[in-house]
């Protein structure tokens, strides 16, 4: 009899590993999110208004690549950024984010630092809107 009850808890305990240790799927990447934008303003819903991004002549700046493995690589001005992304039904985040952390000018530091307040998103005549606020998002085109 104890060699049942042992047997018993040996196979739970076995289970309870087994289902503990599956790795969730991953979540789905949105296909049309996939490659280079490059961001051009801030917009406002509210306001109806966009604000351009400043400076507007440095190619390099406030690009993104958005990648199909949920990788991320950009810049804002000064800076490199790298990390991971999740964007599927609407629902952004960014999951992790890092890079080289030089001195910004114009609103770079306001690019970098509202990205990880970013929630959702949407896509429209090849334009990326990532809002960060109730009323506020960043607004992208594909490059």
């Amino acid at each position: 009899m104890k060699k049942v009850i042992l047997y018993a808890v040996m196979a739970m305990i076995t289970l309870v590993i087994i289902a503990c240790s599956k790795k969730e799927d991953p979540v789905p990447i949105d296909n049309k999110i996939i490659g280079r934008w490059k961001c051009i303003g801030f917009g406002n819903i509210k306001t109806g208004k966009i604000k351009p991004i400043e400076p507007k002549d440095c190619e390099k700046c406030y690009a993104m690549v958005f990648k199909k493995d949920g990788n991320f690589e950009g810049h804002s001005c000064a800076n490199l950024l790298v990390g991971q992304y999740q964007a599927y039904n609407k629902q952004f985040d960014f999951i992790s984010v890092g890079g080289t952390e030089v001195g910004e000018m114009g609103d770079c530091r306001f690019f970098a630092e509202i990205l990880r307040s970013i929630n959702t998103y949407g896509i429209k005549d090849n334009k990326l809107f990532l809002y960060y606020s109730g009323n506020e998002y960043l607004i992208f085109d594909k490059h």
